[in-house]
Parts: C-alpha cells; sequence; structure tokens
C-alpha cells in the first residue's frame, strides 16, 4: 500500500473538516483496493507472453516483431487506393437512356425498345408490368394484348457489377 505525505499547512485545512478527511479515506482506500486487487490478478494468472519475456527477452522480441509486421502488411492490403484506376475497371460504365420508338401504340402493334449505354461486358435485363418482349439485347421489341399504360425497365449491368435500371412508359389502346 501506498504511504500518503501531507504537508503541515493541508493537515491543518483538512482538521477544519473532519467529514472531507473520511471521504478522502475512503476514497483512498478504495483507489487502493482496486490497484491491489489487479496486482494480484496479474501475480496470479501470468500469462504465456510474460513467462516467455521473462524467460527468452530474444524470443519475445522476434514474436513481436513479426507480429507488427503481420499487422502492417494487413493494413496495407486493405487500404483504399487514391490513385487514378486503370482502364478496364468499370469505371466507364454509363447507363444514358431508354427509349421508346413509339409511347402510345394500338393493341396488339410492336414497339422497339432501346437501351442505350457504355461500359465494359454490358448485360440487359428486360421486364415490363405486362406484355411480351421480342428479342433480347440492348434493343428489344415489345407487344400488348390489351389497352392500359404500361412501364418497360432495363436494368443494366456491366462485368463488374455496376447496374442501373431506366423505365419508360408506353400506352395501348384499342
Amino acid at each position: 500500500m501506498t504511504n500518503l505525505v501531507v504537508d503541515e499547512n493541508f493537515r491543518s485545512h483538512m482538521d477544519t473538516n473532519s467529514t472531507t478527511i473520511h471521504r478522502f479515506k475512503m476514497k483512498s482506500n478504495k483507489i487502493s483496493g482496486t490497484i491491489n486487487k489487479f496486482v494480484q490478478y496479474a501475480e496470479t494468472y501470468k500469462s504465456k507472453y510474460v513467462y516467455l519475456y521473462s524467460q527468452n527477452p530474444a524470443q519475445m522480441r522476434k514474436s513481436l516483431t513479426i507480429l507488427c509486421l503481420v499487422t502492417l502488411v494487413v493494413l496495407a492490403a486493405c487500404s483504399k487506393s487514391k490513385t487514378t484506376p486503370e482502364a478496364g475497371t468499370g469505371t466507364n460504365f454509363k447507363f444514358s437512356s431508354l427509349a421508346a420508338a413509339d409511347t402510345v401504340i394500338k393493341v396488339n402493334d410492336i414497339t422497339t425498345v432501346t437501351a442505350s449505354a457504355t461500359g465494359d461486358g454490358l448485360t440487359y435485363k428486360w421486364t415490363a408490368s405486362y406484355g411480351t418482349f421480342i428479342g433480347s439485347g440492348a434493343t428489344v421489341q415489345w407487344t400488348v394484348c390489351h389497352q392500359d399504360k404500361f412501364n418497360i425497365s432495363c436494368q443494366v449491368t456491366d462485368q463488374f457489377n455496376h447496374s442501373e435500371t431506366k423505365t419508360v412508359i408506353v400506352r395501348t389502346y384499342n
């Protein structure tokens, strides 16, 4: 336990207020108790590495050096690059437009729908609220057998999984 040295001025000031002295003693006893418990725990449950260091300091330094190097390599490998990406990494992906040749057609007529996009290895996924697609790729034809307003959507994805979806509305009449 640590001894506390108090000068006479402090002692005379504290003697005037015995409650403060009592509180001070209680707090210092709590802190000493906590420190003593920690020291007992550390002495009772020495880890393998503390034992290693006390027995073989050179081996412990070598182990810590290897651990530091591995940590640095992992951190360097996981950090984001701030350099300009190389060509062919999907940075040129752009879905410019989706257009129907006719946005108002007669029931059972056909309209051509075109997706304009740039990028590497593009794929096109066509969906509609109702109707039938003819063809595949960037340009398809679409038809429907009843009168209504229909959403035609195209999802364009490049080989780097950049993806965007656009929708065009086509109305049909009898």
